[in-house]
């Protein structure tokens, strides 16, 4: 979808946000680009558990294994997304969630919608 076209990657904070995502791949909407988006799109998790649940449901290039926190991957998604154009994330967070990443979105001047 043009939505996506403009996005450099997806950031899911939790593997309970994954919920939420699997509702959406399952929406008529994304069917026309669901595999495109499962099999290329740059996805990042907080953390090992947070990608096992985002290949579980389907997604082939997720990075963030080695990270354990957010202020952990945070480096590794700017240092991706400053290579891109465009550099855009898509930030899918709870409620609960810190603002650590966005904060360091911030400072490094790395555009999201969350």
């Amino acid at each position: 979808s043009q939505y996506m076209a403009n996005l450099a990657a997806m950031v899911i904070t939790s593997s309970r946000s994954c919920e939420s995502l699997k509702w959406a791949l399952s929406q008529e909407s994304v069917q026309g680009v669901r595999e495109a988006l499962l099999e290329n799109f740059p996805v990042f998790g907080v953390g090992p558990k947070t990608c096992k649940a985002l290949r579980e449901l389907g997604f082939k290039n997720v990075q963030g294994d080695h990270t354990g926190s957010a202020a952990a991957l945070g480096p590794v998604i700017i240092e991706f997304c400053q290579q891109c154009s465009p550099s855009t994330v898509l930030f899918l967070r709870g409620d609960k969630a810190l603002d650590i990443l966005p904060n360091l979105f911030a400072e490094a001047a790395l555009p999201f919608e969350s």
